[in-house]
């Protein structure tokens, strides 16, 4: 009874202290614009996942500190000091957030190494499953209760479990002997960067500050140190940031060489907007770059039926690569295990589409005036024609002498003559001396000879520079057209609008360059991808010797994108890297790059293109295809009309024997 009474009261002094030292580390280091999350893992503490306040607060001040009252006398002392606009226990850690967590108290009363280490671990993975998990936050760690041979060996084994979900801003408190047996408390860290050179595996714990408890029974920091010390250096030695990139123009792009002293090809990515993106953030803080890449068949990454992510965003989740590129959709609002830096671009997702092709060659003879023009002008030659023989009958009926002049006594004779002047030539016949006669024919003659103007100088036109046909212009074009049209599955899993019935003929093309091709050669495919993509593209690839491109877009947008570079929810560099990625916004530096990038990818192309070019052109046989096409009809039709007219001479006049 006397062992278990002095058992219960130096436990009950520790504990008491223990509340005194975290009031006092909350008051002094922890913020509260954001909540505080008291965790705790107990069953008796679980089953009534409440606390007390007022009254019943301060009924318990002088009631025995035992394992079971250790929280709820903690949060009322917390609640008491009325800093807190936002404490947090036992929360819903599932539902969206409306802010982040600024600071933690995790605490664990179980007495063994292992089973500490195991308690806090668990806590953590509870803490992390919701939206609102903040490993940039402060954390402090209690375990008061431990009953270990090394304190430090106890410190570090928790400062390595939280170095894997990216907590470093933590400290843990823990007791220790002091002078004539009094119980202190001391304050560990540690710092992942130091010495220099290491990179996040050193284990060393520190003492930063020790509470001490006078005879009163009141406490205080022997230090007064500060208890959370920028742990990261500007000079990180050369520490790698691991990127997952591809291949993806004007993001990433590679030069192909040869190993040294090996036969195997590699790939070395030395330009694109984000590989240099990627060089200044790691030369402000003297890093070195290492790239990984992920499945060439997920890319960036698809949701998985386990809740998980393939790809590149994969990658984040599993914290295997601190950094994904290759104009990455800002997803950190899908994905938990992510935050995404400050987006650096802003992308917009179009319809690409065949450019319209040149109007066939054939074509040029009736294209010069439109079919109702057509229409009028062969409707005048019959009025005209029909009108000459009418005015030629009359005039034959009214003059009493014969008229020598037979070329316009009938309809047939009347076309003939009248076509002649169409095409330019003579009249086989002059007209009869009547005015009314000639008036009728000059009439005729001046309105050809300005049809015959205006067409022949179109008709040139026409012939060297054909025109184009319908350019697709809107989205309900290229639907109704009866086109296919396909869009890569990634950006799919980011513009859900796309699922609908509306486009229930929207194939999945994930060969890009296949698509493109066939959209730019073969004219049958509409495609949905990245304007700066596909900008980039058209002019490495897809242009013409005079500088046209072979692929077009319309107007219509069908999304905006944010482009980021996402790293794991507790990134260290993070706020970093955001300041020096605004300070290149700001200076109209990565726009530069993407202007600087495109337009020599677009010399080099013009260099290499075999394709014609020249701001004249030859004129040729192809440009005269629609005459000899007219050619050849007009010998087809002379010819059934010469074999009717030896057929039909032959049925007049059969051969006697």
């Amino acid at each position: 009874m006397v062992l278990l009474s002095v058992f219960m009261q130096t436990s009950g002094q520790v504990q008491r202290h223990a509340i005194q030292c975290l009031v006092e580390i909350s008051s002094r280091h922890l913020t509260s614009a954001h909540a505080l999350v008291v965790s705790y893992n107990s069953a008796q503490f679980q089953d009534n996942q409440s606390t007390v306040f007022g009254k019943e607060c301060r009924n318990r001040r002088n009631a025995f500190y035992l394992e079971i009252d250790f929280v709820d006398k903690l949060l009322c002392d917390l609640q008491e000091s009325e800093k807190w606009l936002s404490l947090v226990y036992f929360n819903n850690m599932n539902e969206m957030p409306q802010n982040r967590h600024g600071s933690y108290m995790i605490i664990s009363m179980h007495h063994h190494r292992q089973t500490v280490v195991q308690d806090i671990s668990a806590q953590v993975k509870r803490l992390r499953s919701g939206w609102n998990w903040n490993p940039r936050a402060k954390f402090v760690i209690s375990v008061t209760n431990a009953q270990v041979n090394s304190t430090e060996e106890l410190v570090a084994d928790l400062f390595a479990e939280l170095w894997r979900w990216r907590v470093v801003n933590a400290i843990v408190l823990s007791p220790a002997p002091g002078p004539y047996n009094a119980t202190q408390l001391e304050v560990y860290t540690w710092f992942p960067y130091h010495p220099p050179g290491r990179c996040g595996n050193v284990r060393d714990a520190v003492v930063l500050d020790r509470w001490i408890v006078d005879e009163r029974g009141n406490g205080n920091f022997l230090y007064n140190a500060s208890l959370f010390p920028e742990k990261v250096p500007n000079d990180l030695q050369s520490c790698p940031i691991i990127a997952s990139v591809f291949e993806l123009q004007p993001a990433v792009m590679s030069k192909r060489g040869m190993a040294q002293g090996s036969v195997s090809a590699h790939t070395v990515f030395n330009e694109g907007i984000e590989i240099r993106l990627l060089q200044e953030l790691a030369k402000s803080s003297n890093m070195s770059i290492e790239y990984t890449q992920p499945s060439m068949d997920e890319l960036w990454g698809v949701p998985l039926e386990n809740g998980s992510w393939s790809g590149t965003s994969g990658q984040l989740i599993q914290g295997s690569v601190d950094v994904a590129m290759d104009f990455y959709f800002y997803r950190c609002d899908v994905i938990k295990e992510t935050e995404c830096l400050t987006p650096h671009l802003i992308d917009k997702v179009r319809w690409y589409v065949p450019c319209a092709a040149p109007y066939p060659g054939w074509m040029s003879l009736i294209r010069v005036f439109t079919l109702s023009l057509w229409l009028g002008f062969l409707a005048s030659y019959f009025i005209v024609a029909v009108a000459m023989w009418q005015v030629v009958k009359i005039s034959n009926k009214m003059f009493v002498r014969p008229t020598e002049n037979q070329a316009y006594t009938n309809l047939t004779k009347c076309l003939i003559n009248f076509w002649a002047v169409i095409l330019g030539e003579s009249a086989p016949n002059n007209p009869p001396q009547e005015p009314v006669i000639r008036a009728v024919f000059l009439i005729w003659i001046l309105y050809c000879l300005a049809i015959n103007t205006v067409y022949q100088t179109y008709l040139t036109t026409f012939l060297v520079d054909p025109g184009l046909e319908h350019q697709l212009g809107s989205e309900d074009e290229v639907i109704n057209s009866g086109m296919e049209y396909g869009i890569p599955s990634t950006i799919a899993t980011v513009i859900t609008d796309l699922t609908g019935y509306r486009y229930r003929n929207l194939l999945y093309c994930d060969d890009h360059k296949a698509c493109q091709n066939r959209i730019a050669f073969k004219r049958d495919f509409s495609y949905i991808y990245s304007t700066m993509s596909m900008e980039f593209i058209i002019a490495a690839r897809y242009m013409d010797g005079n500088g046209k491109q072979l692929i077009c877009s319309f107007e219509e947008i069908i999304s905006s994108q944010l482009i980021t570079m996402p790293v794991p929810k507790g990134y260290v560099m993070l706020d970093r890297f955001n300041k020096i990625i605004l300070h290149l916004l700001q200076a109209g530096i990565i726009d530069q790059w993407f202007r600087d990038i495109k337009y020599t990818t677009f010399l080099s192309s013009t260099a290499r293109t075999t394709l014609s070019r020249g701001e004249y052109i030859k004129l040729s046989l192809m440009h005269m295809q629609s005459a000899v096409y007219i050619l050849l009809l007009g010998i087809i039709l002379s010819l059934i009309v010469f074999l009717s007219e030896i057929l039909f001479c032959r049925n007049l006049h059969p051969l006697h024997s």
